[in-house]
Formats: C-alpha cells, structure tokens, sequence
C-alpha cells in the first residue's frame, strides 16, 4: 500500500511535468572563466519568463524553450550576470566572469537576514548538503562533528532517540543546558526531533555569542539552533524522488565473556570456597541434604548433570542482536513563478532496531507557500506535519535482565532459550527470559507532531518592512505498555493476571512575532539595518495516566482490562497533570555599517515571565558587537594572498528560565495531595519562592575570519569567556519551615575556549577537486562561586568552587595486594590502605569532554563523489558499570568476563581481581578515558552526466552507497563512549549502517 502511494504521487507530478514541457530542449554547461571548473546551482532563466532551472554539481544544465528561442539569462552568487541569446542553437555554454564587486552571502541570524560581511557575531552554518540522506532518524544526531563548539552525544542507538547537545559548554548546574530551537521562526521543544524530515531543511544556523543570541533574550543562555526549511524558486517545476535501502548491524563488543566450560570451572572453584553461587553450586548443594525445594542427588547424579550443562554453549549476544532493515522513500516539488513559489514534500521513514522489538515509522509532510502580490504585500505560510511509531527495549540504560543488553552478555552460556523437547521458553536461574518478555509484553509511542507558521509582510516604503508571524508547534503522544497475563511478568502484576499501562500528553506552543525592519543605505558610505518587535509566547501542556489490571490475553487491549473491585483487588492507578507558561518580550537590534569596513551592531531585550515571581517577572538583555572587514582597507590591497579578512568582537547577556523540575510556578508556594493515616487530603509541597530570577549569562567573543590563497584556504578563530552568574541551587532550608531545601540564585560558572574552523580547496580544477574541512574546540569550564553551599554532591560527581561541572567522585583504587588478595585503596593523604571508606574520594576528572571536533575530506572526479566524515571528542572521563558486574564475584550467578580467571588464589599472585570474600567497591578502577574518534560517515556518489540523463527524459540522476559509523578508536571498554551521561550501564549501543541509494530529478 505504501508503495502504491508513493508510486501514484510520482506518477502524478511526471504527467504534471509532461502537461508543462515546452516544444524544445537546450542544453549545455556553466564554467568558471578562470579555472574552467563547472560552477554547480547556477540560475538559468528563460528571460521575461518563469521558466529556469539549475546546473547540477558538474555545471550542465537542460531547459525546455519555445521553438522560436529567446534569452537565457546566468546568474550565480560571486560571479557576474550574463545573458545569451538562443536563436536556433541546441547546446548553450557559457563562461562566467567572477563578479569584481563584494561577495554578499546571507544568512538567517535572529529575526532577520543579514550579510555575512555585516554580521559581529559567532555563527556556524550546516549545510543541507551534509545533513540530508543520512540514515539517523533524527537531525540533532546528524549535526554531530558538524560545527565548532556544538557537540552532540548520540547516548542511545534506539531509533529515533534525541542526543545531548550543548553549545561551549554547561552553562547551567540544575537547570536546562538545552540550546534553543528555532524552525522558521518557531521554538520547538529540544529534544523531540524523531517525527521531523531533516531533508526538508535548508540550512542551520548555530548562535553561539551574545550578538547572536541576545535577541533571544531570556532563552538564549545556551546558546541558539535556528532551522530554515527549503522553499521554492521561480522556474520550471523540479520534482524529485529520493530513496535508501540499508542494513544496520551491531558494532564490535569488547566484553570477552566466559565459554560454558570456563564457568563451569569458574562456579567449581566458587563452590571449593564456599561460595554456592550458579548452576553447579546449586547441583552440588543438593547433595548435601534433601530439601522440599529441590530434589536430592547423589554426587554422581550431580557431576553428571553439570556435564550435561557442558554441552550448552547458547552465544547470547548473538541471539539477542540482530541485524535490522533501514528503508525511506521521499518526493519533493518545488517552483513557482515571479509571484507564487512553493515547496512540498512527502517521506516515509523506517528503521529497525538492533535490539528485538526496537524500530521507528515515520510519515512527514511539507508544504511551504511564498506569495507576492508586487504590490508591497507578500504572504506565506510554513507547515510541516509527522507522524510516527517507536517500539521500545524494556528497561534501557538499566543494570537488570529486563534489558536485553544486559541480558546478552549476564546470562549464563550453558542456560538456553526453548526446551528442545517441548519448544517452551526456559526460565534461566537468574529469574526472567528476556525472549519471553519480548514477546508478551509491548512498549509503545506514538507520536503527531506539527510545526506551522503564517506570515505576511507589508513594504511600507522602500526599505521599510512590517512583518507579523503566527506560528505553533504542537506535540501529541501516546504511550503502551502491555504486560500479558501469560508471561512470568504478568504474574507478577497486581492480581497476577498482567496490567495495562496507557499514558497521553499534549503540549502546544504559540508564538505571535511582530516586526519593522528598515534596511537602507545612504549614499556609498552609510548602511543601516534596524528591527523592532514584539513577542508573545504562550506553552500548554497537559497528560493523563492509568494502569489496569486483569488483561484478558483475546484482548490485550484497554476494553480487556478487568473492572477494579475491593474483592478482585484490581484496583486501576490514576493520574495526570495540567500546566502552563507565557512569556512577553519587546526587543530591537540594529547594524551600522560605515564604508563596508566598519559593523557595529547593538541589541536589547526585556522579557516578561509567568515562571517568576512578582519581584522578578522582567528581565532585560544587551549586546554590542563590532567587527572590521580588514581586507577591505587600502593598505590590504597589496597583499595578493589574502582575500577576505574581517575581525569581530561582541558582548552581551542572555538568560535562562527552564529550573527543569517544577519548571512552569517555581516561585509560587505549591500544594499536592497527601495521605495521613489513610486519610487523603491536601499538603504543601512546595515552598513560595518569590525572589527566584533568571539565569544570567555574560557572554564575551572576540573571532577572525579569513579567505587566503585564492580562497583555497577559509575559516575562522573564536576565543570567548561566558560567565554565567545567578545559577540555580538548591540550598539548604531550616527543617522547620517543613522543606529541605529552596532553590536560589546563587552561584557563578565559566566556560572559556577557542573554536578553530579550516576549510580548503587543495585541488580545485574542472573535472578533480579535493576540498577538506576541520572544526575543534576546546572548552574549560569551571565552577567559580557556590556561595554558604561551597561544595554538593550530584549524583557521583561532586559540585566544587575550582572544579569542572561533572567532576567524578569516588575513591582512587590501589590494586590487589599479592600478599593477601585483599583489594587497596588509596586514601586522602595518598596512602595505601585495605579499608574502604567512601570519606577517600576525591575528584576524578570530568565527564564532559573539554576537546571536540570532526574534520571531513571530499574528492571528486567528474560525476563521482567520495565523501568521509570523522569526529572525536577528548579529555573526559566515563564510569564503565557493566565492568562492575562481570568483574564481580558478588554477582557470580551471572557469567562473568574471562578477566575473572585470574582471580587472586595464591599469595604472590599479581593480578587486578582481589579475592572471594572481599566487596567489590565502586571506585576508579570501573573510570575510564571516554575519549574516540569515530568514522562517522563514508559516502561514495555517482552523479550521471547530464547528457545521459536528458536521454532517459530526467534532469538528474545521483546514486549512492554509504556507511555509517564504520568504526570507532577508543580505550572505553564499554558498549559505546558516546555517552549522553556519566556512566555506561548496558545503554542501547549505536549500530552500524550501511546504505544504498538514488536521487531522481525530473
């Protein structure tokens, strides 16, 4: 069925194509005058029409015209407009002459576009050439590596999981690091990218500075992602059918688990210590004394059933990992005319996951419309819509066999999955099998999401432009989570007869933005470009939850759940939430520029918030930026190797107003139900906290951006100083007020690096290039006041004046003494010591990497393309806890690494495994270097030449095979160092994926 649609909607836009063919074809190829090299995207207009098209990425193009010919017209960013008449040739080429007046390249920053040459803030742009048709279901996972100062940590191979993404560091230590998220002049939630099409994007935007950001005011403390979506250009019709078809495949382990016989051995030596854990010390405990648990045996007996278990050698992982299917089919038109331009698009997406019951389906659709009436007045709209299914793995990122990650590598090899005799699943000693679980049991979303706006802006004179946009994005979610009253599980449920757990939210934003733009030059010395506006913000978000009991197994549905009773017992659980925000902003931002050499631009913005308190519901927001295009003075024109030259430096503050926990009424005293003596009522829950205000950040960036050679070589240097002041911390509250604690604003942190981008052309010829490009970032922050509060522990790191956020804290490990087997630990003074006491902990490096960066090489030859992308991230340090329970002879029932045969057994031995008896303490024996560099991506394309193309009656024909994730360098021994926390424990490992795929232009 999926297919059928998708092929009656490209059968439609082919005969929409035919219908509008013109009685001839012209083609030919665009080059660079000087170099010969086919310029790719170049305009070509049938002139006094809306008739035009593209070269592709070798400079060819092909356009129906009227038989009695006409005038084409070129025009192409950077190099001069030429027009040539057609009279009664067939083939057109053309040489263009690079333009000898300035380059203007625009880009979105805040509410308006801007000339890169004008612009005095840090802004990094990705491409839709780097993001599109990468098989990552979500777009915050493709920006990985991309940019300078942006990381991003996948966490979690499920598709369609969103990642951790910051923006020069952690600004905040209790409340939201998210950056910002703006998709054509809408805020979305962070987060929440699976039920999106990242190929309908354009470009993003990462703010980084307070001249970027500043007018964003109080949401721009982590910095800001702007979105622009694609849209439509006059000229002929373009439609295009995309598709992918892939595998994905789990990447290498490095657990080196125990064989059958070598646990076997294992639990002998166990049970000749008195240790009875396993198979074979419960068979050899029941020869002890009969028991009215388990039937007696005889010595004989049980040898002879421990070697039975020999011969069961079930490989887990391999059972349990799989290798998943990754398909998407997509059609997209775009065209217009003079007044009316539009972009519609249509996608289905699928991915399976590597783990059993784990996969992602998603529906998308675009339409963006952009009308001018001529008349001063142009309107448009922007609206996307998705839908989507996921099929979750229980308990992931969880220590138990629930989670089938942990399941593959704790499970024992001798146990096995079905009795060969009657085909039923085996309950392994450890308690649950994960295979019977998968199947009776389902953990479910799905998903509606929609991002829209409609515009319309007015010219009320030359250089003067009102604009007001309304706009919305709205989320709607469904979760199940069925556990069958046949399973082991649902034993276990409330009535032991399974349960139903159904849960639905919903959360609305709307957004009003008004503006006046003036942009205006003055003679040949002045330009000016000056925006006021006013915004509203309105957030709803409401949920509902219940659990029932006694499913009936013909309808694991809600209509199956057993009404509750006293007798029966199942009493269904009930509950929900309803909670809302606003905030109102009045903002304005202006540029000057004195003699296209001279930028100095100033921002300000006050904002309103229902989130704070009386005594600080407003807020007000600067920056001041300055940049000079050094390249554009007199005394530059000598120097010949240097093209562009422009240096920048802002200042500014932005804030920040998400607490995370009780984000909507932090400052109101709250009420919540409670129980006294089993009778129900109401209770305070959270105290009045009137005086609570924003986060501030102090945002300080000085950068260079340069052009040499030719522009063979391009970049930039950012070097920035952000101090965030008024941080959100939980202090300590006298008991007697009936709470613990009240969350002030408190506190100062750093983050301060430099950002280093390089791009070259080592090659750039007409049928060879080679280009290159490479981002790093080093980043230090540093935690500078506390406060009364000094020092807190989080979790296991420790919040300390001096310390990075994310600091570990632990005690340091020593070794196993060889004397004994008794494991050592150093204590505070640096002596060694056998006794453990968590007083010994100390910092132990961060878990945020200071280091990250990504570098990508592209080599091309006529048609085809080879593109590879690497990342890596350095400096940071990982708490690996599977090793803390298959290095663990307190959890010997489990199979255990082969690093646990040399367990210590004679004084002398040397070995890191201390003795049976002794607790296994978490220190940093289980810390490990986080740091990798991982093959991200390798891409190998073949654009068909457009003579081939035009004969098969297509404009465009690119094939393409890919990898992602080939492979990963790293000294982490867990699953995978691209966390999107502190610690590994059994976390959805991200997978290996391999593609092919077409791109078809009609």
């Amino acid at each position: 069925m999926k297919k059928s649609l998708l092929l009656s909607f490209i059968f439609v836009f082919a005969l929409v194509v035919q219908v509008l063919a013109q009685n001839r074809t012209v083609t030919g190829k665009v080059t660079d005058q000087e170099t010969g090299q086919g310029l790719p995207g170049v305009t070509v207009l049938l002139k006094g029409t809306s008739t035009g098209t593209a070269t592709g990425v070798d400079g060819n193009f092909s356009l129906s015209v009227p038989a009695a010919g006409g005038t084409l017209l070129f025009t192409y960013i950077g190099f001069d407009a030429k027009e040539v008449a057609i009279s009664n040739q067939s083939t057109v080429n053309v040489q263009l002459n690079a333009s000898s007046t300035e380059i203007s390249e625009v880009v979105v920053v805040g509410y308006v576009e801007q000339d890169v040459k004008k612009i005095t803030g840090s802004v990094a742009t990705v491409s839709a050439a780097k993001i599109e048709q990468v098989p990552i279901a979500t777009f915050d996972q493709i920006l990985q590596g991309r940019a300078p100062g942006l990381q991003v940590s996948a966490g979690s191979g499920q598709p369609g999981s969103s990642s951790r993404v910051r923006i020069r560091g952690n600004s905040s230590i209790n409340g939201s690091n998210d950056p910002l998220y703006i998709v054509d002049g809408v805020p979305i939630d962070a987060n929440v990218f699976a039920t999106i099409n990242p190929n309908d994007f354009a470009s993003i935007n990462i703010l980084k500075d307070a001249s970027a950001t500043s007018l964003y005011g109080s949401r721009a403390s982590n910095g800001v992602i702007l979105v622009t979506t694609k849209r439509g250009t006059a000229g002929k019709t373009r439609l295009t059918y995309r598709t992918q078809y892939g595998v994905s495949t789990p990447t290498r382990q490095k657990f080196d688990m125990m064989s059958t016989a070598e646990k076997i051995e294992f639990e002998k030596y166990l049970y000749s210590q008195g240790v009875t854990a396993g198979a074979v010390g419960a068979f050899y405990g029941r020869t002890k004394l009969p028991t009215t648990n388990a039937q007696y045996l005889t010595m004989e007996e049980a040898e002879a059933a421990i070697a039975e278990l020999g011969t069961i050698n079930t490989n887990w992982s391999e059972e349990i990992f799989r290798n998943a299917k990754t398909q998407s089919h997509e059609v997209n038109a775009s065209g217009g005319d003079a007044k009316t331009k539009f972009y519609v698009s249509g996608a289905y997406y699928e991915q399976e996951g590597i783990a059993l019951r784990s996969d992602l389906e998603r529906y998308t659709g675009r339409v963006n419309i952009d009308h001018d009436t001529q008349d001063k007045l142009k309107f448009g709209l922007s609206s996307s819509m998705g839908y989507s299914k996921s099929n979750f793995i229980e308990s992931e990122g969880a220590v138990n066999l629930n989670n089938p990650f942990a399941a593959a590598y704790l499970y024992n090899s001798y146990e096995r999955i079905k009795n060969p005799e009657t085909g039923k699943y085996e309950t392994p000693a450890t308690g649950i099998n994960v295979f019977e679980r998968t199947e009776n049991q389902s953990n479910t979303n799905d998903e509606i999401k929609g991002i829209g706006n409609a515009y319309a802006e007015y010219e009320v004179f030359k250089g003067l432009t009102l604009k007001s946009l309304v706009g919305i994005d709205y989320r709607s979610r469904t979760f199940d989570r069925l556990i069958s009253p046949l399973s082991t599980a649902g034993a276990g449920a409330t009535g032991g007869q399974g349960s139903l757990n159904q849960a639905s939210n919903r959360r609305v934003k709307l957004i009003n933005t008004n503006t006046a733009n003036l942009v205006r030059s003055f003679g040949d010395r002045h330009y000016v470009n000056f925006v006021l506006g006013n915004e509203t913000l309105t957030e709803k978000f409401r949920s509902t939850t219940y659990t029932g009991y006694g499913i009936d197994p013909k309808r694991p549905v809600a209509a199956g759940i057993t009404q509750g009773t006293t007798t029966n017992g199942f009493i269904p659980v009930v509950g929900g939430t309803q909670t809302e925000n606003a905030l109102v902003s009045y903002f304005g931002n202006g540029t000057y520029t004195l003699d296209g050499r001279y930028n100095f631009s100033a921002g300000l913005r006050r904002d309103g918030s229902s989130k704070f308190g009386a005594n600080n519901k407003w807020a007000t927001f600067y920056s001041l930026g300055a940049g000079w295009n050094i390249s554009d003075e007199n005394f530059m024109k000598g120097i010949e190797f240097i093209n562009d030259l422009k240096l920048r430096v802002s200042y500014g503050t932005s804030g920040n107003q998400d607490l995370g926990t009780n984000a909507d009424f932090p400052s109101l005293g709250l009420f919540g139900t409670s129980t006294y003596e089993g009778i129900s009522g109401i209770a305070p829950i959270a105290p009045e906290n009137p005086d609570l205000k924003w986060e501030k950040s102090n945002k300080f960036n000085i950068g260079l951006d340069y052009s040499i050679l030719d522009r063979r070589l391009y970049g930039s240097v950012d070097v920035y100083n952000n101090i965030t002041t008024d941080l959100f911390i939980n202090t300590q509250l006298s008991r007697t007020s009936g709470f613990t604690t009240l969350q002030r604003n408190v506190g100062e942190m750093r983050n301060r690096g430099i950002e280093i981008a390089i791009s070259t052309d080592i090659i750039r010829g007409a049928d060879f290039n080679w280009t290159t490009t490479l981002n790093f970032a080093y980043n230090d922050n540093e935690i500078l006041d506390l406060f009364q509060e000094r020092e807190f522990e989080l979790g296991t790191s420790i919040v300390r004046e001096g310390l990075p956020l994310g600091t570990h804290y632990v005690p340091t490990w020593a070794g196993v003494n060889p004397a004994n087997g008794d494991p050592l630990y150093y204590d505070l003074e640096g002596n060694v010591t056998n006794v453990f006491s968590d007083d010994y902990a100390q910092p132990q490096g961060t878990f945020n990497p200071p280091i990250t960066g990504g570098f990508n090489s592209t080599v091309s030859y006529k048609g085809l393309e080879l593109s590879t992308f690497f990342s890596f991230v350095q400096g940071n340090q990982l708490f690996n806890n599977n090793t803390f329970f298959i290095t663990n002879p307190n959890f010997a029932s489990f199979n255990q690494s082969r690093e646990m045969l040399e367990i210590w057994k004679t004084p002398g031995q040397v070995t890191d495994i201390q003795r049976l008896g002794t607790e296994r303490q978490f220190t940093t024996k289980d810390l490990e270097d986080g740091s990798y560099l991982r093959f991200r991506n390798a891409t190998l394309a073949y654009n068909v030449p457009q003579d081939i193309s035009s004969k098969l009656k297509l404009g465009s024909v690119r094939a393409f095979v890919q990898a992602q994730n080939l492979f990963t360098l790293t000294k982490f021994t867990g699953f995978d160092p691209e966390l999107d926390n502190n610690i590994q424990q059994f976390d959805y490992p991200v997978p290996r994926t391999y593609t092919v795929g077409f791109d078809i232009g009609f």
